[in-house]
């Protein structure tokens, strides 16, 4: 809906070396902002926060989405009920 895309840059462990991660990306940035014709973008740096500036000052409407967030899932048979990440950090809650 909007010319803005979010990407986000690393995990946990990503910048243990932050060096190279940002050496690596500014590689894969170059080419990309050297080549627009071929890929149509720009890439550049930026914080949550700017993203969501750049969105915002678009003036999109978006739709109200009053669904459920939560995912889950039940096994084909509907024997196991899943729900992705809630209790990984727990091991007694993860099983």
């Amino acid at each position: 809906k909007t010319p803005n895309v979010l990407v986000p840059f690393g995990d946990d462990f990503k910048f243990q070396n932050p060096e190279v991660q940002f050496q690596n990306m500014d590689l894969l940035m170059e080419y990309i902002n050297t080549n627009t014709d071929k890929f149509g973008i720009h890439m550049r740096y930026g914080t949550v926060g700017q993203y969501i500036d750049a969105v915002k000052a678009t003036k999109t409407e978006w739709p109200l989405y009053e669904g459920d967030f939560f995912p889950y899932a039940f096994a084909p048979d509907g024997t196991r009920f899943d729900i992705p990440g809630w209790a990984s950090a727990d091991s007694y809650w993860a099983g």
